[in-house]
């Protein structure tokens, strides 16, 4: 299971963007360092541990990849907003103060567009209760309020607008637009996450699909891909992928199973379309290690000989290439 705040990228990519953004906040610890204490020398000691932590973070980052904690961005994040809330309220009312409760902003939309909606809710929830104590302790309660007033509703919103329109984007992205299941591009990103990781692959084709759209139109052959993807989706556990490839080409990702059950839910594929059309279905499995690509091979492997056997039928071929 990814963690919950890299949900939106690849466990990779997004350590990887984690890696850059604590990178920035390095480098502006160290500019703070050389403008801010002259300002507020009691802003030192949270400058030199932002630093500090900045750059371990990058490090760590960079160097474990996807092996990153579940809950480090989580307290990255929340350490970050702690530190522009104080900038904030420390330096409110210059060009500085302001850049910085703009800054605020910035993250928000950044995590919004990065991460999941847990750090998403976590971060903006924790800033905003922050900030309401800042204001309670603050001898100047007035100003204090405005800046929150000011910083506040603009980061909520950023961020519930950012999260709105990266789901519609992610939607189109890796939603199929006719059928609903997952499209080639998501395919080939969970395929990225799986890593080295063992699956079996099934893959499915429609028999005679061009017959039905010569014969009865395009209109009808949309109508049967919808109804076998509907099928289909009843059918598939949690956690499998399916996903259209091609026009009337179909391929199931199962984490963590063998071939042997992979071939059992095929036929179950196949027998669940069987009043609406004749599917041929290809099986095999990926070995731990083994090239994608390889796997991939296999399983078209297998489904040509179920074709060249009659189609209407579910082949097999283990990680040895033997015909089951």
């Amino acid at each position: 299971m990814h963690p919950p705040s890299l949900a939106r990228l690849s466990p990779a990519a997004a350590a990887r963007t984690a890696a850059v953004q604590y990178a920035f906040g390095a480098a502006q610890a160290a500019f703070g360092l050389a403008l801010w204490p002259a300002k507020d020398p009691a802003l030192t000691p949270a400058l030199v541990v932002t630093l500090v932590v900045c750059g371990v973070m990058t490090a760590v980052h960079g160097l474990l990849a996807s092996r990153i904690p579940w809950w480090m961005p989580y307290a990255g994040g929340a350490c970050g907003s702690a530190l522009l809330l104080l900038m904030c309220d420390r330096m409110w009312g210059d060009t500085v103060g302001t850049l910085m409760s703009a800054q605020l902003v910035v993250l928000a939309l950044t995590i919004s567009v990065f991460y999941g909606r847990g750090l998403v809710a976590a971060l903006v929830g924790t800033s905003m209760v922050a900030w309401a104590v800042i204001c309670a302790a603050n001898a100047d309660s007035g100003t204090a309020l405005a800046a929150w007033m000011t910083v506040g509703p603009p980061m909520a919103v950023a961020a519930v607008v950012a999260q709105w329109l990266v789901g519609r984007l992610t939607d189109l992205v890796e939603r199929d637009a006719l059928t609903g299941v997952a499209s080639r591009a998501s395919w080939n990103r969970r395929v990225a996450d799986l890593g080295t990781r063992a699956a079996s692959i099934v893959l499915i084709d429609l028999d005679h699909f061009k017959a039905v759209n010569d014969a009865q139109g395009h209109a009808a052959g949309d109508e049967l891909l919808c109804a076998v993807t509907a099928a289909w989706s009843a059918e598939v556990r949690p956690g499998d992928v399916l996903a259209r490839i091609g026009g009337d080409e179909f391929a199931l990702l199962l984490p963590r199973t063998g071939v042997d059950e992979a071939a059992v839910i095929g036929e179950r594929l196949r027998t669940a379309v069987a009043a609406l059309t004749s599917v041929t279905v290809g099986v095999t499995e990926r070995p731990v290690g083994e090239p994608f690509a390889a796997a991939m091979r296999r399983a078209d492997a297998a489904l040509y000989r179920a074709k060249a056997a009659g189609r209407g039928l579910v082949h097999r071929l283990p990680p040895t290439g033997a015909v089951a």
